[in-house]
């Protein structure tokens, strides 16, 4: 069961777990782990969401899935985001509605998917980055310019907290009876 698991220091494939037969694919990591280059390629021929995106009011991504999302999650539930109370209860259920009404392969992509407690609500395929807390660690350093070793400190308890409740999140989808 450990070999599944987000490792301090060893990049590991993918963990992927097929849930339904929907054309959708559940993408969800750790910060900087490589959630957003992988669907980068797949934006082409099918429709991918964001996360970050959706629930950030001040994104400038315009007339994309995300920002249409985002715009209906207002509309149906009020001026208020909060994916960190709502996000199984409402957004993700939401989010599925909008993506099977558009009949083409998608990916929703962030770190609120890890978090979802009812394994049941889960369509498609859920796909985990399981790139290492170091090597998420190096990016957000090198990408946010990070040089105050308080906040690249707190990056890293941030980053093995998120980890632990990945590495739940693996342990829950494992034991998971998808019959």
């Amino acid at each position: 069961m450990n070999s599944k698991k987000i490792s301090l220091f060893k990049d590991k494939p993918d963990y992927i777990k097929v849930i339904t037969d929907d054309k959708i694919y559940n993408i969800t990591g750790l910060k900087k782990s490589g959630k957003t280059p992988y669907t980068r390629n797949k934006s082409k021929d099918n429709l991918v969401i964001h996360l970050k995106s959706v629930f950030n009011k001040n994104s400038n991504r315009k007339n994309t899935p995300s920002k249409k999302i985002q715009e209906y999650i207002l509309f149906k539930y009020g001026n208020n985001l909060n994916p960190k109370d709502y996000f199984e209860a409402r957004y993700y259920d939401t989010i599925i509605e909008y993506v099977n009404n558009q009949d083409k392969p998608s990916y929703i992509e962030g770190d609120y998917i890890y978090n979802i407690i009812n394994l049941s609500k889960l369509k498609g395929t859920i796909i985990i980055k399981r790139t290492s807390i170091v090597a998420c660690l190096k990016r957000i350093i090198k990408i946010e310019n990070l040089t105050n070793l308080i906040y690249i400190i707190k990056e890293l308890f941030n980053l093995i907290k998120e980890s632990k409740k990945i590495n739940i999140f693996i342990s829950n989808l494992e034991e998971y009876d998808v019959r």
